[in-house]
């Protein structure tokens, strides 16, 4: 019988290749890395991409990828360079959005090797401001806990699930965090009762996330205790007031930024305190003057108003002193404060974003105009005489946009009346004058807004403009105290100088 002899380094280095077979088998199609990446984008991006583990199969990459703008699918083109793709939206993404890449199951590398699981990865171009923030604790701080209540913070939208670093007990508690309420609230179970007497911190971390993979963004702590309040009275929780809705509990410490200039102030006590002396030992800084907005006698749950109006994006302190007493007398043994700023989306006074003009008084497009800016200092309008003649006059419109305040639902609009009693069109050395006919929120000269303006409140004021040979320095004004549709105004006037 005839024997076959293989060498022995043939033998290794078909087990070599083997080898390396199934590891590359085994290796699985992913997305490796994509732009622009989770969380609150300032700028906004100008195309999605994405990178995988292998070599992809384009057409089936194409079929399987989505982006969505709120919920709303987004169109768009493609293009590769080598294995990343790319994709352009067909109109530009915009501020105060939220964007969600997916890629599903169906694509496939070239081998024809699919996904093991769908992609999906949000980021927003929504301000800072939509940071989520704590509504309210079980206990509020300062409060107490008994046997094994379970611990719950509510937060002003849907959250990731705690880790142990952005969530963690001072003195260490076991037990688990859980989400309810569609992940609005974070649960603490703790595996044993509470300890009688023991005061406990709870640290949150400013990493903490919501869903949208935005963060606290301050890190602040929770107190309480095991046990019952004895002594005088113990501030509970504080919280902002929205027409006798809870929107935020204040936490001391931390600054709570999405203060609206009508909400009012909400104190809890551990039992009734005489009111008089609450509003007493109440104050702010810088001053805005206090209210108390409860009646007269004794109560537990207390609402103060400001008399001033506090102004927008301004810091303040809310100081409580250790005044406060209850019905034996007894005097609250701690001053607490709380930082506050007036920035919420309501609130937003009015401003000028910038205005365009037409080059002749037919313009229909936007490649017939200019556009300027307040920072835009002294820039050049080129009026030629052979489209506005001197001495006579020419139809002529100015178009504004103005950045506003925002709710849930849409964008404050500008107080029509307020605007034509603010605007001003002025030049020096009689270079031109314009005379203003009728004010327009619809129906404009040119269809679609400037490039860059989407979003913005938009008006066109429209008149006759009389050129004149004179050479002169052109003002475009909008006066202090405009206001929108919400109550906000101005504090400051608008200008934009031109040159002729």
């Amino acid at each position: 019988m005839n024997s076959l002899y293989v060498p022995r380094a043939v033998l290794f280095l078909a087990a070599a290749l083997l080898c390396s077979c199934d590891l590359l088998r085994g290796r699985p199609f992913e997305v490796a890395a994509w732009s622009p990446g989770e969380g609150f984008h300032d700028s906004v991006p100008e195309k999605i991409s994405l990178s995988f583990t292998l070599e992809p199969d384009r057409l089936s990459v194409e079929r399987a990828f989505s982006l969505t703008e709120d919920g709303n699918p987004v169109t768009g083109s493609f293009f590769w360079n080598n294995s990343v793709f790319y994709f352009i939206p067909a109109a530009p993404l915009e501020k105060n959005r939220d964007y969600l890449v997916g890629l599903g199951t169906g694509a496939q590398d070239r081998q024809g090797l699919s996904l093991e699981r769908s992609f999906d990865a949000p980021f927003t171009t929504r301000p800072q401001a939509s940071r989520p923030f704590l509504i309210e604790s079980v206990p509020p701080d300062g409060g107490t806990i008994c046997g094994r209540e379970p611990i719950r913070l509510r937060f002003s939208g849907a959250m990731k699930r705690p880790s142990p670093a952005s969530l963690s007990f001072s003195p260490s508690c076991s037990g688990v965090w859980d989400l309810e309420e569609d992940g609005f609230c974070a649960v603490f179970t703790p595996s044993e009762p509470w300890i009688n007497g023991r005061n406990y911190r709870l640290a949150v971390d400013a990493s903490l996330s919501s869903s949208r993979a935005l963060s606290l963004g301050q890190s602040f702590n929770l107190h309480f205790s095991a046990g019952s309040d004895t002594g005088g009275p113990v501030l509970l929780a504080a919280y902002a007031l929205d027409g006798g809705v809870r929107t935020a509990q204040l936490v001391s410490g931390f600054e709570y930024a999405g203060w609206e200039r009508y909400y009012a102030l909400e104190l809890v006590f551990s039992e009734p305190v005489d009111t008089a002396s609450a509003a007493a030992a109440l104050d702010t800084e810088p001053s805005l003057g206090i209210v108390s907005g409860s009646p007269p006698g004794f109560g537990d749950d207390l609402v103060f108003r400001f008399k001033t109006e506090p102004a927008w994006e301004t810091p303040y302190v809310i100081n409580l002193n250790n005044t406060v007493k209850d019905a034996a007398g007894n005097s609250s043994a701690e001053k607490t404060s709380f930082r506050i700023r007036t920035a919420g989306p309501r609130s937003k006074p009015p401003s000028l974003a910038g205005i365009r003009v037409p080059m002749n008084p037919s313009a229909s497009s936007n490649s017939e105009t200019l556009g300027f800016a307040p920072e835009n200092i002294l820039d050049d309008l080129p009026l030629e005489s052979s489209v506005f003649p001197f001495d006579t006059p020419v139809p002529f419109w100015v178009e504004l946009y103005f950045d506003t305040a925002r709710n849930e639902i849409n964008s404050a609009s500008i107080n029509q009346f307020s605007l034509m009693n603010r605007f001003k069109f002025g030049a020096t050395n009689n270079a031109l004058s314009f005379s203003p006919r009728e004010i327009r929120t619809s129906d404009f000269s040119v269809e679609d807004p400037a490039p860059g303006r989407n979003g913005l409140f938009r008006a066109e004021i429209r008149g006759m403009i009389t050129n004149r040979p004179y050479a002169g320095m052109i003002t475009i004004e909008m006066g202090a105290g405009l206001e929108d549709s919400f109550g906000n105004k101005s504090a400051e006037a608008f200008r934009i100088l031109l040159l002729k």
